[in-house]
C-alpha cells in the first residue's frame, strides 16, 4: 500500500537525515508562489524556442503538437501548457508559419495543434534549394556517353546508369524501394566513370547523413565514405574541394534542410 511504501523510503533515513529532508520541505512550503505572466515567461519563450529549433532542423514540417510534446517533455514542470500554447501563437509569429498560410489546402475539421507548420527559415532554403536544381538543368556535358554496361544488371538498373551517364543535369535523384539494387547500380556507376578516360570527373565524393548510413557505404565497397557533417566541415576548412567532382549522397532524404541546402 502507499502507507507501507512511504514507512518503507522513511526507514532507509538517519534521524537527522529525516530532520533535515522535514525541514527543507517546510521551509519550500512557506515560500508563497511567485506570479506569472504566462505570456512572457522567460522558461517558457526559451522552452518553446528551443523545441522548434531542434524541430526544424529534423523535419522540414512539424505540428504544434509536436512542439507542445518536445518542450514540457524536455522541461516537466517548468512551464505551463497554457503559457506554452501561448508563446506557439503569438511569441513565435514572426518566425513560425503554417502551411495553409503559403497556399496549402487543409481539411477546416482538423485541430489547430495537428496542422502542419514550418519555419520561415526552412522555407528560404528550400526555394534556395529548388533554384539551384533549376539552375543546373542542363548545364554540364553526359557523364558518359553510349556507356559500356556489365552483364547481370536488371533491365531497371541498366536504364537508371544510362539515364543518369546522360543526363545534362548538375542535380541527380536516384530513388527505388528496398531491395531493387541501388547498391549494384552505384557501383556500376562508380566503375564506369572511374574505367573511361574520356569523362570529366575528377573524382568520386561519397558522403551519408549518419555514422550508421555511412558505415552501410563503407561496408558496401565504398571505404572513403564520409558523413555529410564532416565533409561540410573539411569544405570549411579548406581540407576538401568538390571542383571537378560528382558528389554522390547516400539515403539523401535523410538529411536535414539546412544541411540538404549547404
Amino acid at each position: 500500500s502507499t502507507a507501507e511504501v512511504r514507512a518503507s523510503q522513511r526507514a532507509k533515513y538517519s534521524v537527522h537525515d529525516a530532520a533535515r529532508l522535514a525541514s527543507l520541505r517546510r521551509t519550500a512550503c512557506a515560500v508563497p508562489p511567485v506570479p506569472r505572466n504566462d505570456t512572457t515567461d522567460i522558461a517558457t519563450v526559451n522552452a518553446i524556442s528551443s523545441a522548434v529549433e531542434h524541430l526544424s532542423y529534423t523535419n522540414s514540417v512539424f505540428t504544434e503538437m509536436d512542439v507542445l510534446t518536445r518542450a514540457l517533455r524536455e522541461h516537466p514542470g517548468e512551464i505551463s501548457l497554457k503559457a506554452a500554447k501561448q508563446q506557439i501563437s503569438h511569441g513565435h509569429g514572426k518566425a513560425v508559419v503554417s502551411l495553409r498560410d503559403v497556399g496549402q489546402q487543409m481539411d477546416p475539421q482538423t485541430p489547430s495543434v495537428r496542422r502542419p507548420l514550418t519555419t520561415k527559415e526552412n522555407l528560404r532554403l528550400e526555394r534556395e534549394a529548388v533554384a539551384l536544381v533549376r539552375h543546373a538543368r542542363d548545364a554540364h556535358q553526359p557523364l558518359a556517353n553510349e556507356p559500356l554496361l556489365s552483364r547481370g544488371l536488371s533491365p531497371d538498373q541498366a536504364s537508371a546508369v544510362k539515364a543518369i551517364c546522360a543526363s545534362r543535369d548538375g542535380i541527380i535523384a536516384l530513388r527505388g524501394p528496398a531491395g531493387t539494387g541501388k547498391t549494384t547500380t552505384l557501383s556500376e556507376l562508380d566503375r564506369l566513370l572511374r574505367e573511361r578516360p574520356e569523362t570529366t570527373i575528377r573524382d568520386i565524393v561519397y558522403v551519408a547523413p549518419t555514422h550508421a548510413a555511412k558505415g552501410v557505404l563503407q561496408s558496401d565497397g565504398f571505404r572513403d565514405a564520409t558523413t555529410v557533417a564532416r565533409l561540410l566541415a573539411d569544405l570549411r576548412n579548406g581540407k576538401q574541394s568538390l571542383t571537378g567532382a560528382l558528389l554522390v549522397v547516400d539515403e539523401a532524404g535523410m538529411q536535414s534542410t539546412k544541411d540538404g541546402h549547404a
